[in-house]
Formats: structure tokens, sequence, C-alpha cells
């Protein structure tokens, strides 16, 4: 998408299409009022800005939009509308061994238990 066809969509395309980035509801509306984007550095310079400003609440709801590292099949059918985006991020662990797969599976899981939200690399 450029950004001319963002600054283009009604509020509705939008928010759907600001979602798919960034899953803290919050942030997308902030993101919504901000537009038109003269340019593209215009729009980095305010998504990083309203994330920063999100606080530990909105992080942690865009975290959970996040599929787990290692869980390609979940995170087909739980991000549909961000799959593309997640089989790319998910394409080193995906031809991974059952083994190597079975290790990021546990993990994870004793991560989120430890600290109460998925694991994240960036």
């Amino acid at each position: 998408m450029t950004l001319a066809q963002l600054n283009a969509l009604g509020e509705r395309e939008a928010r759907v299409e600001l979602e798919r980035c960034c899953g803290a509801r919050q942030w997308a509306e902030r993101m919504l009022r901000a537009r038109p984007y003269v340019d593209r550095a215009a729009l980095f310079a305010v998504a990083e800005r309203e994330f920063w400003a999100l606080g530990e609440a909105g992080w942690r709801e865009a975290f959970s939009h996040h599929p787990r590292i290692g869980d390609h099949g979940s995170a087909l059918a739980r991000f549909a509308r961000t799959a593309a985006w997640a089989a790319e991020e998910q394409s080193g662990a995906a031809d991974a061994s059952n083994t190597i797969k079975a290790g990021l599976a546990e993990a994870n899981r004793v991560y989120e238990k430890r600290f109460g939200y998925v694991f994240i690399v960036c």
C-alpha cells in the first residue's frame, strides 16, 4: 500500500490496515487522527511517537497480536490478516527440526509464564 492510498482510505478501511501494523487500538486511532501524512518520514515519526506514548498496557495489547516464534501453524490461523508478514517473520523457524520447534514452544511457554507476554525478536 502506498502512502497516498493510506491517506485516501475511509476511516474503517484505514483502521484495518493500521491494525495490521500494530495491534494496539489506541495506536491505530491516533494514527488515523494524524492523517493525511505528507511523506513516509512523517508517517514513521508519528508511528514511533504514538507507540512510545502507549505505555505498558498498550504495548502488551500490541504484543498480544504477534505470533509466537516457531508457531507457524497458529500464526497463520490466528493472524490471518497478517499471514504474509507472519510467514516472513517465521521463515527462519519454519524449516527447523521438530526438536527445535518443540524447544521453541517450551521456551515461549516459560517466557510467557515468567513475564506475562509473548517473546518478540526485533
